[in-house]
């Protein structure tokens, strides 16, 4: 399976224009000289077979094999190299009756060997120097999504610790209340950062938390609906997931001046997890500068691909609705069965 992952990667690597062209060229080369120079009608097309062989064989072979410290690795490879570039250099045209070519005869068959082994490897190498780079690339965007975990909206602690100053004053039992739930919140945005996936129940405990802290600055502004089905709850999400969204439904419904209920629902459907989050106001189109919403995308993208989604549209004209779609994962990476 390993093998079949690298010999397709490389060929497509072999395929970008920088390396089909020098690959071409060569072939082309190669198979002009032939027919110049040699006596044999099958020589050229028998020349670009070689260097097809050679583009299909080498490069992957040395990739799959050939590892620090492995020096089986490197035997392998050789003996991997000989035997191909033997089989058509030198048994194949003794098969089929060929006449000696430029590449075929003694010398040119053993100097195509030393090209065969040294051109798998520098392909190899550049190939796999490449793959690091796009991977370093890969993990500093992965590092810079884990960084916006552990973002919240600076409006929101600013006001809600002003907000707990005040009822430290007027109310000192719902400033502990509040107090402690931001303490909570906070523990678990921390906890979210060091893990790959966590149950979707924690996901939304962190949501209804967001929520609440939003709710007691003014309880008459809007009112919280949370159902997550027993199924749902157990599935794997990427942690923090939802906050941007459901940050976004506060900063941009509620405290616009929209009123209602702001709603989540988790649920299992057609093999996917769903999970929807409503607010109050109509959806305006997407907002420039939109990071939260934007690295939910690339979070999705980076751990599913395109078998995740992130819809956002209007509802009934008066409220907007984020929709996220998910593989099934249950915790501990089995699969959902619905």
């Amino acid at each position: 399976m390993v093998a079949g992952f690298i010999v397709r990667e490389t060929l497509r690597a072999l395929l970008a224009l920088k390396r089909a062209l020098v690959l071409a060229t060569v072939a082309v080369a190669m198979a002009a000289v032939e027919a110049w120079l040699g006596i044999e009608p099958w020589g050229p097309p028998h020349t670009l077979l070689l260097v097809l062989t050679f583009a299909l064989v080498a490069p992957a072979t040395y990739r799959h094999f050939v590892r620090p410290g492995s020096p089986l690795g490197i035997v392998v490879y050789l003996v991997v190299g000989l035997a191909a570039h033997g089989a058509v250099s030198v048994v194949l045209p003794a098969a089929v009756g060929m006449q000696p070519t430029l590449f075929t005869d003694e010398a040119g068959a053993s100097i195509g060997l030393l090209l065969f082994w040294i051109g798998g490897w520098g392909l190899g190498r550049d190939i796999e120097l490449e793959r690091a780079l796009e991977r370093e690339r890969e993990l500093r965007d992965h590092a810079q999504l884990l960084a916006r975990q552990a973002h919240l909206d600076p409006h929101f602690l600013f006001n809600t610790l002003n907000a707990i100053a005040e009822w430290c004053q007027q109310d000192p039992r719902e400033a502990e209340e509040a107090l402690l739930r931001l303490a909570t919140m906070l523990r678990v945005v921390l906890d979210g950062i060091e893990v790959d996936r966590w149950p979707l129940r924690r996901e939304v405990e962190l949501v209804d938390d967001l929520w609440h802290l939003h709710l007691a600055r003014d309880p008459d502004r809007f009112t919280i609906e949370v159902h997550v089905d027993d199924a749902a709850a157990e599935c794997d999400v990427p942690p923090l997931l939802l906050l941007p969204i459901a940050e976004n439904a506060m900063t941009h419904g509620v405290w616009r001046g929209a009123r209602g209920p702001v709603r989540l629902r988790g649920y299992v459907e057609s093999d996917a997890l769903r999970v929807d989050v409503e607010s109050p106001g109509a959806y305006g189109g997407p907002r420039e500068g939109s990071r939260g919403l934007d690295a939910v995308r690339r979070r999705l993208a980076w751990g599913y691909g395109p078998e995740a989604q992130l819809e956002i549209g209007e509802v009934k004209e008066t409220r907007t609705r984020a929709r996220v779609v998910l593989p099934l994962e249950r915790v501990g990476g089995e699969d959902v069965t619905t």
